[in-house]
């Protein structure tokens, strides 16, 4: 996934040149000199500002054909829809579970609630609006009397264990606790690389039961992620110089 992030940044960034090129001929072959420099400053500017600006956000969070791909730390909550019942069942499916060592649930106050236990499928429910840290659990010791033996990996830790991709989405106004603005989705598939060496050891499909119930991501970070120190003095240094050479052109004349 990281691989595939990194070639949509060096497209973007691509993108972003042969867009100043094009700006940088049209303006030599329309304007006069000192009026060339200051557009083509001004363009260089703001493209390079909202292009990185761009990148940087979809590169964490994709939303692509009716499926938001996220590897963000975060977790699910769930959306009760204009259904019978004012809860959320969810399926839940894993082949490969038990056959590597781990057993899927949620953490709730610190403590690991299993759903799957020793079968590869379950259900379980949930309240609507609900936050769900789903979560894997490893056992690393013999002797299973103590949660020390555990090794736990929450879909809400900053190491981003999980890519979550959600999709087939469902229409907004069917949602009714919560009540949201923004996409949410009927299914879940978690993608989950506890040793992060970007390959995709366990993955865990979850689905809502109910026609018009679903899941949405909820970002488990405090602020919005900041873009690049270096991207907003660029693009502020770009826009003073060409200010301080707009000015210069007028004194002269």
């Amino acid at each position: 996934m990281k691989i595939r992030h990194l070639l949509l940044l060096c497209t973007e960034y691509l993108a972003t040149i042969f867009g100043v090129m094009s700006m940088i001929h049209r303006e030599s072959s329309r304007r006069k000199n000192g009026r060339r420099h200051f557009g083509l400053a001004l363009a260089l500017g703001v493209v390079l500002a909202c292009s990185s600006s761009f990148a940087f956000a979809r590169s964490h969070h994709r939303i692509l054909r009716g499926r938001a791909s996220i590897d963000n730390p975060g977790m699910v909550q769930m959306v009760d829809g204009r259904d019978r019942g004012n809860q959320v069942q969810i399926g839940i499916w894993s082949s490969q579970l038990q056959h590597d060592g781990y057993d899927f649930g949620y953490m709730d106050g610190g403590i690991f609630h299993s759903l799957t236990g020793s079968c590869n499928w379950s259900r379980a429910v949930f309240s609507g609006g609900a936050l769900v840290d789903f979560a894997l659990r490893k056992r690393i010791g013999d002797d299973g009397s103590s949660t020390s033996d555990y090794q736990y990996y929450r879909l809400s830790d900053a190491g981003g264990y999980a890519v979550q991709d959600y999709f087939s989405p469902v229409g907004v106004r069917n949602s009714r606790n919560p009540v949201v603005s923004g996409a949410y989705y009927k299914n879940l598939l978690l993608y989950w690389d506890p040793d992060q060496d970007q390959d995709r050891d366990v993955t865990v499909k979850l689905w809502a039961q109910s026609r018009f119930d679903g899941m949405q991501f909820v970002s488990s970070d405090p602020a919005p992620v900041p873009l690049p120190a270096s991207v907003w003095l660029l693009g502020s240094g770009t826009l003073m110089l060409a200010l301080l050479g707009a000015i210069a052109q007028r004194r002269q004349s």
